[in-house]
């Protein structure tokens, strides 16, 4: 017998450009991803920190509203392209992977050129829209940046499908660091048109990685060109719609609003960097690992791995996004004060509803309903939300002004987490209380909840509205250490438990099935 076992047990060969089977552990798999992101986390929280104070509040308005037109156009024009790869490449084999991801940038490459000609042209409108003539000014940086990024939407995700997280990682690093460093030499230079042209210069050095990264092998044919847009397009147009619905609120309050008081709503709806440094590569490993075994398994096995494999995910987001909201929700105005200035403080209502977007992304739902190539599903709920967003913004603006319109955003995409949840239950077979960590997540959320109520007294008591940098960051510091403190005692203590030394690699695991042979105690 423990011959048999351990030859059963014994890992299989992988051969080279093949992804390795999901027998990792999903953070060791992600590792390389979360340390190349980390490099866009710190630039998505040092580059604002850093423009604010050297722009005014018009400017900096401007700032921001020309990288909400980038990030729509990079979600929803590149057509769901770069996605694709994710769930293409790792079903292919050997040579056809590098085939697959040849043949994805020709594509984004077209789109391109198509969607910096489309963002040349509607820019005029958009700065008439804005009340903003300086954003016109932009059209021809704006349009090169949104087509550059279209076209290199595959460098890191190619790399990723093709099982090479290492590469993807360092990628990412080096691309995140080279845009910093020419926007902020653009910012010297010139000021906001400055930061502008860096922004578009790093642009086109990412798109001539990507190219070369992922070298076309050969023209794209007729049917493989149908097979990936039949998969890749609703995902596609859910992923605009959804970028849409995430920015609907700046732009009713760009509509509504001068560009300062958008610039201060801006700021306050906090982009944590954290979120797409640990939320996009748990996703993406986690959508990897679910169809690294396409064939080999019953639906019954799989959808056991799945649902597993899922509380996993979501075990290891919490252990993070949890605490951080209770800590960003207790710090507000002086965490505001400190990265952009006292003038920014007063956005901390605002602030405290938006970082409870943070807790819903413990739920990295979008990868599973991808991995079972449900991405029909998820334009129809994208739909949902985007139609109801519009109402929900507009009663939320009426009864609370800009924190009601803050307020209404999460509320909406709470409803829209709820739906996704029920629904990938029903897939995999499972009441919902099985695809949930419901012990950790409980845990986690009544120590978090008493972390808020000591962090915001904590910061209060020592200035947090105060009118200069150095006591904010004081008070800032003592109340994140404040509501970090009940979480942080609680994961120190469940190792004790003899239970498991991580919370995220064994969240409310399933017991083992009764005929495997019992463990000795």
């Amino acid at each position: 017998m423990a011959s048999a076992s351990s030859s059963a047990e014994q890992p299989r060969p992988v051969p080279p450009d093949v992804v390795a089977p999901p027998d990792r552990s999903g953070w060791t798999a992600t590792r390389p991803l979360v340390v190349g992101r980390a490099a866009a986390a710190t630039a998505g929280l040092v580059l604002p920190a850093v423009v604010a104070p050297r722009l005014s509040l018009a400017e900096f308005g401007t700032y921001k509203q020309y990288f909400l037109v980038t990030a729509l156009a990079l979600a929803g024009l590149q057509l769901g392209l770069a996605q694709s790869l994710l769930y293409f490449v790792p079903r292919a084999e050997g040579s056809q992977r590098r085939i697959h991801a040849g043949e994805t940038q020709q594509l984004l490459l077209a789109t391109g050129v198509l969607a910096a000609s489309l963002v040349l042209a509607l820019t005029p409108t958009l700065a008439l829209h804005w009340h903003n003539p300086t954003l016109a000014e932009l059209a021809l940086p704006l349009a090169i940046t949104a087509g550059a990024l279209i076209g290199s939407a595959g460098l890191e995700l190619g790399l990723t499908a093709r099982g090479e997280p290492a590469r993807a990682g360092r990628a990412q690093l080096i691309s995140e660091g080279g845009r910093v460093a020419l926007m902020l030499m653009g910012l010297g230079i010139g000021g906001l048109t400055g930061l502008a042209w860096g922004a578009a210069i790093a642009g086109l050095v990412r798109l001539w990685a990507s190219m070369r990264l992922h070298p076309p092998q050969r023209p794209a044919t007729m049917a493989s060109l149908r097979a990936r847009m039949a998969h890749a397009m609703p995902f596609g147009v859910a992923a605009m719609l959804l970028q849409l619905q995430l920015q609907l609120h700046f732009w009713l309050v760009g509509a509504l609003e001068s560009p300062d008081r958008f610039a201060l709503y801006a700021a306050a709806c906090l982009q944590v960097p954290v979120v797409g440094l640990l939320y996009g590569p748990v996703a993406e490993t986690l959508q990897v690992r679910m169809a690294a075994r396409p064939g080999s398994e019953d639906r019954p096995a799989a959808n056991a791995r799945h649902a597993a494999l899922l509380r996993e995910a979501i075990a290891q987001l919490a252990t993070v996004f949890l605490p951080l909201t209770a800590a960003l929700a207790a710090v507000a105005p002086a965490a505001l004060a400190v990265l952009y200035g006292p003038r920014y403080a007063a956005g901390a209502q605002v602030m405290r509803w938006s970082v409870l977007s943070v807790a819903l992304a413990s739920l990295p739902l979008d990868g599973v309903l991808r991995a079972h190539g449900r991405t029909r599903l998820l334009l129809r709920i994208t739909v949902g939300r985007l139609l109801c967003t519009a109402p929900a913004l507009a009663a939320g603006w009426r009864l609370g002004g800009l924190e009601g319109v803050a307020a209404a955003q999460v509320a909406v995409e709470a409803g829209a987490r709820i739906v996704q949840l029920s629904y990938i239950a029903r897939l995999l077979e499972r009441p919902l209380r099985a695809v949930l960590p419901l012990s950790s997540l409980l845990g986690l959320g009544s120590s978090s909840a008493l972390g808020l109520a000591l962090g915001g007294l904590v910061c209060a008591r020592l200035g947090g509205a105060a009118n200069d940098r150095p006591t904010a960051l004081i008070a800032a510091s003592a109340g994140t250490i404040a509501a970090l403190l009940p979480p942080a005692l609680l994961l120190v203590k469940r190792p004790r438990r003899g239970r498991t030394t991580s919370l995220a690699l064994t969240a409310d695991r399933p017991a083992p099935a009764p005929s495997a042979a019992p463990r000795a105690r």
